[in-house]
């Protein structure tokens, strides 16, 4: 799926102001597909106008007073890293097992895994 951008940037200003006025997207769509002569979508005034930077919610207030511990940022592209888990057996007790971090956006390969304690074994 194609998204559809708006880069030129008199377009841009021009939608900005259109917003600032109080104008609604439908009308900004409008407006500026009639005076450009190209297709310029509601979708993509909306990417525009909300493509501030991400407010990152991280290290909320929990009810009980604490602040929860927050996610792992990603170190290559800065998004908030998703906890990544297998799924288990019946003989360790849970459903799924978490084993890391892994970065969800699609261009970025980047994975952490958890630190794993294991058992001296000898004797």
């Amino acid at each position: 799926m194609a998204y559809t951008t708006i880069e030129d940037p008199a377009l841009i200003k021009k939608a900005f102001e259109m917003k600032q006025s109080g104008m609604y997207v439908s009308d900004i769509a409008k407006l500026l597909s009639e005076e450009s002569g190209k297709r310029i979508t509601q979708m993509a005034l909306w990417r525009l106008f909300t493509n501030d930077e991400k407010t990152r919610r991280q290290g909320q207030i929990k009810p009980d007073g604490e602040k929860a511990v927050p996610k792992p940022v990603c170190p290559k592209c800065g998004e908030i890293m998703v906890r990544v888990s297998f799924r288990g057996d019946k003989s360790q007790g849970r459903a799924y097992i978490p084993v890391g971090w892994m970065c969800p956006s699609s261009t970025c390969d980047y994975i952490a895994k958890d630190f794993i304690e294991i058992e001296d074994t000898e004797e």
